[in-house]
């Protein structure tokens, strides 16, 4: 991310790190004020906290992994400075063989690349709509209903003057909110309910009222958060759509998610990093905006476990291709392992990157989280 755009949004997005106290290379979370952003790694002159989890969110790259402006990220069929090779998966076409934002043109370049499973089929052609697909993804689960979350959160996203209303004409909007509802198999839609509005230019207003008619009423039973199942699904949902444009998930959750078949511990992380990497491996990329206030639930244990904005962080660099940092080693012997024989889904390496991620303060935070998300996407 280039120093001069984080420098556009003046005092709404503060530059803050080792100049106010920060401990750098600490994995401490601060406490800021809401008017202030942390950046993580040195994204183009940034000062770095050299691996420091600084305020609401992180950009750029740590030491060892160059930081890349967000749009420049590799696509899944193609390169940001050009048209690259397309890459199928188990010889299926590639879906995006253009190139990502930030690349020679708007949905990519007219020469895709070649697959190697098969033929790229966007490469992108005169007169195509290229207007990029947003879906938001909400955690519905029971612990989002929080009086300080639900309400405030909903308000700043969609009410007016919000990110929503002043971006609906930029991008696609569409709309999920998932809870689980049954413990079951991952490949069993009663695992999660999903409420969702169709991707529509203009939508606000349609966004806005199914959000507020999301049940919020706990009728004796917690809603579970199946993280993993639900980003499947709407990856399913995104590749049916026949565009050229490009696709995004911005996934906003308070925490550690579950599985579908374990709902305690909250050890989902795997399946849900898995999920992540395997949209991304189809072209379509996820922003991870956490919500850190509320209430905090102890169904994570940073020993066994990636929790909290340490999973946020896992979420963000597979969902823009960067290295995953591997989970503790005891992770493979609690139960949403045990589902898969003790092996892990998702891919891993000794050191993680430190792609862009949010951990918000409160709800005006996640309203300019998503505002800086799209704005990243669709620069006017």
């Amino acid at each position: 991310m280039k120093a001069e755009r984080v420098r556009e949004f003046g005092g709404a997005l503060a530059m803050v790190a080792c100049s106010l106290a920060l401990s750098c290379g600490s994995r401490t979370m601060l406490e800021l004020p809401d008017d202030s952003f942390g950046v993580r790694g040195a994204a183009a002159g940034a000062r770095s906290t050299s691996g420091g989890a600084a305020g609401a969110f992180g950009a750029g790259g740590a030491s060892g992994h160059t930081a890349t402006g967000l749009g420049g990220a590799q696509a899944s069929g193609g390169k940001a400075n050009g048209s690259g090779t397309g890459r199928g998966a188990n010889g299926s076409a590639a879906s995006f063989g253009g190139t990502a934002s930030g690349g020679t043109a708007s949905g990519g370049t007219a020469s895709g690349g070649t697959a190697s499973g098969g033929v790229a089929n966007s490469g992108g052609s005169a007169g195509a709509d290229t207007t990029p697909i947003v879906l938001l993804l909400l955690d519905g689960s029971s612990s989002m209903h929080d009086s300080q979350v639900w309400v405030p959160t909903f308000e700043a996203l969609t009410g007016p003057g919000g990110p929503i209303e002043a971006h609906q004409n930029q991008v696609r909007f569409g709309f999920v909110s998932y809870r689980g509802a049954a413990q079951t198999t991952e490949d069993d839609p009663a695992c999660a309910e999903l409420t969702s509005v169709p991707f529509a230019p203009s939508n606000s207003t349609a966004i806005r009222d199914t959000y507020a008619a999301l049940d919020t009423s706990r009728r004796g039973r917690l809603w579970e958060t199946p993280t993993g199942h639900a980003i499947t699904r709407v990856t399913e949902s995104l590749l049916q759509e026949t565009t050229q444009a490009r696709k995004y998930i911005v996934l906003i959750s308070d925490g550690a998610p579950d599985t579908c078949l374990t709902t305690n511990p909250q050890c989902g992380q795997d399946r849900a990093v898995y999920a992540v990497q395997a949209a991304r491996g189809l072209g379509i990329e996820t922003y991870a905006i956490g919500i850190g206030f509320g209430n905090v639930y102890p169904g994570c244990t940073p020993d066994t476990a990636r929790c909290a904005s340490d999973h946020f962080q896992d979420v963000a660099n597979a969902g823009l291709g960067w290295p995953v940092l591997a989970p503790p080693a005891a992770y493979s012997s609690l139960p949403c392992a045990a589902e898969t024989g003790g092996e892990l889904l998702a891919s891993y390496s000794e050191r993680g990157g430190q792609a862009p991620y949010f951990w918000t303060q409160g709800p005006e935070d996640v309203a300019r989280a998503l505002e800086w998300v799209i704005r990243t996407i669709a620069p006017r």
